[in-house]
């Protein structure tokens, strides 16, 4: 068994024969390396242009010198560097996997789905894609807007900058160096490219088996968002748990956490955790409510940028009944995005996938959530463009996206806001740097800056917490959380612990109560076996039998046939010989004397002298190879021996050895 982390998140494991991609996610913090693309707004908001904020001209690339392409693309601001272009995106290295050879893509959630159009339109992946009906949908509406506002952001300005020269020019090959990889980043999809890949994502439910030879998968309730999932993967002998974005707040709006499906587990792979755990998501949210309260107050507005969907569900309602609790009850609030409507729709209609009191008022039959009684009441209003129309009423409150303040409409919210000190813009999505994110604006900004983290993931002790009830045997997560996530035991040892670095592949131990597979014998090669006895022992007695057949896998299953003629030619074995019985060291080391090898160092971890199940034998032996002296070593356990050795008359001399003391004659 093999992991190979090809980004945060996306991992690739290899299980019983079976490649397994576990997410697909682009890292979008790459994009506070650009500088902001402002949208040009107008009346019929239909075919809007873009402009840079920065304030340098565009020039005609066909004849410009690498000096003034460097002078062009990078801007320096407060000693940031930004690239002054076209936003590309930093998705995982999809060009270090062969995806033919890829068999199954599993999406937890619609945040980890953004670069699954890059693998199904742009790559030879031909595999079953499973994800469940909420993270289908609501990546469609996501993907589909990215793409609307990646069109809109578009420029034909400073294409050059992706130029290694002009990277290693500003230190880009640093190993600390954010522009390090810059080279492998990627202009977007189109729509067309969306919509192929949707329509080859098959949908599940929570704890709906799906079967393959051999194992099976199934997704199992994250709690972070409506249809967010964690998968397990099993079979009889070991139990798989990909944990992604996880959510312990039971009070959230999303099912809750699943925890009971985790437990006895032997691998636990973990990611994205919370970024910051110091701060607690009600406490988070409590701090919102009254940098809100103080803004609207003395007269200002507020500026919220975030993602369409997801923080700004678990917000909407409390906001409302914070607002009405303070006297501000007259406060309109305002969500910008072309997907609003489509997004608070799905929220109504997916009420199997809500937790227990949301899917209460559904049978009463009411609305899961207030958003349409908000609208009726004229205290909230979705927006799905900003034209020069709009004008949001003073002292109001307005949601609105990219949360990167690079492309989008937030741009545009910004330049008009943001030079008024009684306003406030907070940050609220974790994954972004607050400081660099505004760093580009700051000349022009006189308002309120706070950064307040509204994150229900997982925090670090939850996560120690976990880990310590699954007690799994090995711990995989990512380097950033070395040595503060661990795999303490409860019975208070500890388990192994792997940390990985991006394109890092671990190999894993697999458990060894596995070592058979189960296959089907063909009747006709069935009814051909003549079983000879070999040890005669009464209800104990054992009988073997020696075929010569074809093994086959097909629809997940392993097949015992005859062999047809070509086949034939191509069977080899041993006609007299046959497994049997324990290894003895003794004898071993007996008739590797009598070979002439006299100069042997034994390591033996039983004292009887016999392989057990769990125990190893290690043999040194030296000796001569002309006129130098080498050493082999030899590894015998109870499945396997092994022999290192430069001398291959030596490796033919100790195989016959082990294959004597192991076989029987007949």
């Amino acid at each position: 068994m093999k992991l190979h982390s090809l980004g945060n998140p996306c991992y690739l494991l290899d299980f019983n024969n079976t490649r397994i991609l576990l997410d697909c996610a682009i890292d979008f913090t790459s994009i506070l390396q650009f500088l902001p693309i402002t949208p040009i707004i107008n009346y019929r908001a239909t075919s809007s242009t873009s402009t840079s904020s920065s304030t340098t001209t565009t020039q005609n690339n066909n004849n410009v010198d690498n000096s003034l392409k460097n002078s062009s693309c990078f801007k320096s601001i407060n000693n940031y560097i930004f690239i002054d272009s076209g936003i590309k995106y930093q998705i995982p290295q999809l060009d270090l996997v062969d995806f033919e050879t890829i068999d199954i893509i599993l999406i937890s959630n619609y945040t980890n789905i953004y670069a699954l159009p890059f693998i199904t339109e742009y790559t030879s992946f031909k595999g079953k894609i499973y994800a469940t009906e909420p993270t289908l949908q609501y990546g469609r509406l996501l993907l589909d807007e990215l793409v609307q506002i990646d069109k809109q952001s578009k420029t034909t300005r400073n294409q050059y900058w992706q130029s290694i020269d002009l990277l290693k020019q500003i230190g880009a090959a640093q190993s600390n160096n954010v522009f390090k990889y810059a080279y492998y980043w990627r202009d977007l999809y189109n729509h067309h490219d969306t919509e192929k890949c949707f329509e080859k994502i098959q949908t599940v439910r929570f704890n709906e088996y799906l079967k393959f030879y051999g194992f099976t998968i199934r997704a199992v309730s994250s709690g972070y968002c409506l249809g967010g999932s964690n998968w397990i993967v099993e079979n009889n002998y070991e139990k798989i748990v990909y944990l992604s974005d996880s959510s312990n707040y039971n009070t959230r709006y999303p099912e809750p956490f699943d925890r009971q499906s985790l437990r006895n587990a032997d691998l636990v792979i973990a990611t994205k955790l919370n970024v910051y755990p110091q701060i607690t998501l009600n406490d988070a949210i409590a701090e919102l409510f009254s940098n809100i309260g103080s803004t609207l107050s003395s007269g200002g507005n507020v500026l919220i940028p975030t993602y369409s969907c997801g923080t700004i569900l678990d917000l909407l309602e409390p906001l409302s009944e914070y607002l009405s609790k303070v006297g501000l009850g007259f406060v309109h609030i305002y969500f910008i995005s072309q997907i609003a409507k489509a997004v608070l729709s799905y929220a109504d209609i997916y009420s199997e996938w809500l937790n227990r009191a949301k899917k209460e008022r559904s049978y009463m039959p009411e609305a899961p959530f207030l958003h349409q009684d908000m609208i009726r009441n004229q205290h909230f209003t979705p927006v799905t463009h900003i034209t020069s129309r709009f004008q949001p009423k003073e002292g109001s409150i307005v949601f609105v996206g990219h949360p990167s303040c690079r492309v989008g409409d937030v741009v545009h919210m910004i330049n008009i806001w943001g030079d008024n000190p009684k306003n406030s813009i907070l940050l609220i999505e974790p994954e972004y740097d607050f400081k660099k994110t505004l760093q580009p604006f700051n000349q022009q900004l006189q308002c309120r800056i706070q950064f307040i983290p509204i994150d229900s993931r997982f925090s670090t002790n939850e996560m120690n917490d976990l880990i310590m009830e699954i007690s799994p045997s090995t711990l995989i997560t990512s380097y950033q959380y070395t040595n503060i996530i661990k795999n303490k035991q409860s019975s208070g040892s500890e388990g192994n612990t792997t940390y990985m670095n991006p394109n890092d592949i671990v190999k894993i131990k697999q458990s060894s109560k596995k070592r058979y597979e189960n296959g089907h014998l063909d009747k006709t090669l069935a009814q051909q076996i003549q079983p000879k006895l070999l040890v005669d022992n009464g209800e104990n007695s054992v009988s073997v039998a020696q075929i010569e057949a074809v093994l086959s896998l097909s629809d997940h299953k392993y097949h015992l046939t005859n062999p047809n003629i070509s086949d034939l030619s191509s069977l080899s074995h041993w006609k007299e010989k046959y497994l049997w019985g324990s290894l003895s060291i003794q004898n071993i080391i007996k008739q590797i004397y009598q070979k002439g090898y006299n100069n042997i160092q034994t390591e033996i971890e039983d004292n009887n002298n016999k392989i057990g199940n769990n125990s190893m034998a290690t043999l040194k032996i030296y000796h001569m190879v002309g006129t130098n002296q080498v050493e082999t070593i030899m590894r015998i356990s109870i499945t396997e021996a092994t022999i290192e050795t430069s001398c291959e008359k030596t490796r033919k001399i100790l195989m016959d050895i082990v294959s004597d003391c192991c076989f029987i004659k007949l």
